[in-house]
Order: C-alpha cells, then structure tokens, then sequence
C-alpha cells in the first residue's frame, strides 16, 4: 500500500506543482507517437521544430518554477516566464525556418551550450541566495538519484510490456508491428520516468536541506580510491616534466589529456569532499582541498606549452581554441580555490558552463572565428587568381605554388570541408570539383598532424567467393603496423580465433589506388599459398617523418 500510495502522490505532485512541464512532456510524447505511427503524417522539419519546442520547454518550464518557489513575486515570476517563452517560440520558428538535414555545426553547438546553460541551472538557480552550497549539493544528489530511480522503473515498466507485447504474436499469433514496440517505449521510458520524476523532486524543508551529508562510503571513495589516482597521474606528469626538462625538448600532445583528467579528478575530489569538510571540519580535508589544486598548477603549464605549439605551427582550429580556454579557466580554479579556501564550490560549474556560453552562443563565437581564420588564409594564398577553380587549375596550381603555401591552402580547404561541410569550399572550388582528393597533395607530416592519409571501407554485402576456396573467416582483425615509409610491400598477420594466424602481404600502393572509391574487396595473396585475404577496410595514416600507420580489416578465405 505504502508503495501504491508514494506513486500516485507522485504523479499528483507532478500535475499540481508542475503542471507546465507535465503538459510539455505529455505533448512532446503524443507527437513522438504520432510520428512513429505514420512516419508521412508529420514533415522532418515540423517534427525536428516540435521535439525543440517541447523537449526545451519541459527545461525551461521545469526550471523556472522551481525559482518561483523561492519566495519570488509572482508578478515578476509571469514577466519572466513569457520572456522566457517568446525567446523559446522564436528560436523554435529559427530553427524552422533554417533546418536542413545536415544541419549547421555552428547552430548545433551554440544551441547546445544554451541548454547545457539551462540544465545547470536547474541544479543552482533556486539557491543563489544560500550562504553555503550544502543546500544546492544536497539538492543536486537527491535530483541525480530520484532521475535514476524513475529511468529505472520506466525502462522496467517498457521491458515488462515489450515482453508482454511480444507474447501474443508467440502464443495467438496476433501480429504486433515494429512500431507499437517504440510507442510503448515512448510511454513508459520517456512519459512514466519523466512524471514519476516531477513528482519525486524535493519540495518545502526536503527541497532545503541544510544538514550535510554524512556518508562514510562516499568519504572512503574519495579518499582512497579518487584521490590516490589522482595523484598517480600527478606523480606520472611531474616525472615527464622532468625528464622533457632534462632532454630539453617540447611536450608530448597526450599530456593535455593527462592534464585534464588530472584536474576533473581534482574537481571531483573538491565536491566529493564538500560535505564532509562541512560536517566534521577536519583539518587534513581542508588542506586536500586548498593545496591539491596548487599541486596542479605548475603542471598546467604543460599543456599551455603543448596548446601554443599547435597554435603557433598549425594556426587555429575550434578545437585547440576551446582547448586554450579549457586550459586557462584549470588556471582560474586553481587559483580560486586556494584564495577562497575552497569554502564554496558552485563556482566551478557556473564559471564553466558561462564560459562555454558566451564561446559557443554569441554570434561571434569559437566556431565563426576559426571559419573566418580558414577563409582568410585560403584567400590570402589564392589572391589573384580567378575563382573558383576546376580540378585542372587546381592541379596547376599546386605545382606552381610553394610546398608550405600548397599544403597549407590543402589543408585548409579539407578542414573547411570536414568542419563545416563541402558547401564551405564551394567558393574556391567548382561544385562539380569540389571532391578534388586534396590529401593526395599532402605529404609534410607536421603540417597535416591530424588528417588521414587514405581510408576507404567496401559496404556492400554480397562478397564473391573466389574460385578454388571451400570457407571463410569473416572476423579477422590485424594488429596495427607501423612501418617505414618507403617501403610498399607488408607483412601483416591476421587473426581469427580458433586458426593459427596467417601472414599477408599487402600492397600498399593498391590500397591507395582505392582512395577515393572501394567498389570491391582489395584481394592480397598470403604467405601460405592455401589462404587469400580480402580486404574491406583500411585506415592509413602518417605516424612521423619517416613512418606510416596501417590498419586493415577483411575476410581471409581458405582453401
């Protein structure tokens, strides 16, 4: 009984105090069934407007009043609630109006640091007037497992009926479509978790809890799981300081990623300890809190110097700009925390999350900057010629230009055509030419660190088998081989399990005649004359000067 009566007063709560995103997320579920239903009855770029609309709008809803129990006029509270939806029908009516299949990287990304924006507001907007961050951090833990908890039960809930769904095709032969199974995930995995969530959120004195959470488990996994590791990779980042000091040579480019784990471990151990330090106000917890991060510091300098070597040899791109800014807000936590003695810590999420707002949603952003940066430095090594260029005039002009300036001008282009879609080019390359293989024209490594050589891959499923051979194994796998570079011919071993492994030698320069186009397996004879391999996919890629990476996948066929 009492389990009965706790979900009822759930979706009771879920109507009476949120009654706008109940109905958000009630629409948003009949237009995901509508559609599923008969996919004609909804065009994609309604279908895409109205899943925005409402999907944001549970969010957005959601969030708001949550604020608005927080003693806020109620006049204010309806000002700010139609603001809020004006912004959010407008945007939607954007979104419509400029919705294409491939959709904008520029639009997706900036939209999508708006509502990582609202998300985290979620969390912190009701409490901004608290003196500590217990209240939010209690919060925030209750929201996490209550979301966990209804996701459970509503998939539980969506298996249960899937199954039983399935039964009566077996048992009375009654046909259920495809469709019906996605329907019936849309009511219990999306509508049932989302209600039985609503009406799980904390309210009143539960909403506002102030006693800091004494749990000896989360205690023990920060301090001797969390925190060891952490200072393993501190320990493993101070070693390679030393040793690049000693051998006086730049930074390898994975430190960043040592870096960066190293300092969401940190973060995570500075909110994991919070509460404790809040509780039993020990003396060793307050000095993890305040030193580790100084710990940290100098060690960011590596990844600055690694950051400005790419920057400085290779220019801009959107990554390495939303790197460098990644790098210097580890600086301002860093800092932070030791000045304030980590006494709060929503700090660091709110500084995060605005960040990344402001270098994604604006309409000078990270991804219009480096678009900019490509256009102009492709412009300034084109200037004076007539644009825009056939693959022959291309081709001309790669042998009259400099080495640095051609691949340069290659690079840029495939970037652009990478990034923002081959429409990005079409201004220097005719639409007809637009698939010129620039990468043929590529051949300094550390110009062109980050792009493949040749990938090609054979999708189709008939394959042939050639005559003379009784069997195959189709889940073969070849170690990655890393050879010189003027050598064509590889020995490359196969393996399969239960078959002893098999050498093949692969030709490289066959593989590169299917760069652009694989219409057939690339058949490679093997040392053992009773095998061949087929090959259907492969990733060749510059490792160095004077190394290239090969990876292979295929089908070995046996006599």
């Amino acid at each position: 009984m009492k389990l009965t009566s706790a979900i009822v007063t759930a979706f009771q709560n879920s109507v009476k105090r949120f009654p706008l995103p109940s109905a958000f997320v009630i629409i948003l579920t009949l237009v995901l069934i509508i559609k599923i239903y008969d996919n004609s009855t909804i065009a994609d770029r309604t279908f895409f407007t109205l899943c925005y609309y409402f999907s944001v709008g549970f969010l957005l809803t959601l969030t708001l009043r949550l604020w608005e129990e927080e003693n806020v006029k109620r006049a204010t509270a309806r000002i700010v609630h139609v603001i809020a939806h004006v912004l959010l029908v407008a945007d939607a009516i954007y979104l419509y109006n400029v919705f294409t299949e491939t959709g904008s990287w520029e639009l997706v990304v900036a939209h999508g640091s708006a509502i990582f924006a609202l998300f985290i507001s979620l969390f912190f907007l009701s409490f901004w007037r608290e003196k500590d961050n217990i209240v939010s951090w209690n919060f925030t833990l209750q929201l996490i497992l209550n979301a966990c908890l209804c996701v459970l039960i509503g998939h539980v809930m969506m298996a249960g009926m899937s199954l039983l769904t399935a039964s009566l095709d077996l048992l009375f032969g009654l046909h259920v479509r495809t469709e019906w199974y996605v329907i019936i995930e849309c009511l219990f995995g999306l509508l049932l978790s989302a209600l039985l969530f609503l009406g799980r959120i904390p309210q009143g004195a539960k909403k506002h809890d102030h006693e800091p959470l004494d749990s000896s488990f989360l205690n023990a996994v920060m301090r001797f799981l969390f925190l060891p590791l952490v200072c393993l990779y501190i320990l493993v980042l101070y070693i390679y300081a030393g040793k690049i000091l000693l051998t006086w040579e730049l930074p390898n480019g994975w430190v960043s990623w040592l870096v960066c784990a190293s300092m969401a471990g940190c973060i995570v151990i500075e909110f994991g300890l919070y509460p404790v330090r809040k509780l039993h106000d020990k003396r060793s917890d307050h000095l993890i809190a305040r030193w580790l991060p100084v710990v940290i510091l100098p060690l960011l300098l590596l990844m600055s110097v690694g950051i400005m070597r790419r920057l400085s040899d290779y220019g801009i791109t959107v990554n390495r700009l939303y790197l460098l800014t990644l790098n210097l807000w580890f600086y301002f936590v860093c800092i932070t925390l030791f000045v304030t003695k980590a006494r709060r810590i929503n700090w660091i999420t709110i500084s995060f999350t605005l960040i990344f707002l402001l270098t994604s949603a604006l309409p000078i952003n990270y991804i219009s900057l480096t678009r900019r940066h490509m256009m102009s430095s492709i412009e300034r090594i084109l200037e004076g010629h007539k644009l825009p260029l056939n693959a022959s005039q291309f081709d001309t002009l790669m042998q009259t230009l400099p080495d640095d300036d051609g691949q340069r001008l290659c690079i840029r282009l495939d970037y652009m055509r990478q990034t923002f879609g081959h429409q990005s080019t079409d201004a220097y390359i005719t639409d007809e030419e637009k698939y010129i293989p620039l990468n043929v024209y590529i051949n300094d490594v550390e110009i062109m660190e980050e792009f493949s050589i040749f990938y090609n891959s054979y999708t189709k499923d008939v394959i042939d088998i050639p005559a003379g051979y009784t069997k195959f194994l189709q889940n073969t796998y070849c170690p990655v081989v890393v050879y010189p570079d003027d050598k064509d011919t590889m020995k490359v071993v196969v393996m399969s399990d239960g078959m002893p492994a098999t050498t093949v030698l692969v030709s490289l320069s066959r593989l590169k005649e299917h760069e652009l186009q694989m219409d057939a397996p690339i058949f490679m004879p093997c040392t053992n004359d009773s095998c061949l391999f087929a090959v259907t996919s492969f990733d060749l890629r510059q490792v160095n000067k004077d190394e290239r990476r090969l990876d292979v996948c295929g089908i070995l066929f046996i006599k």
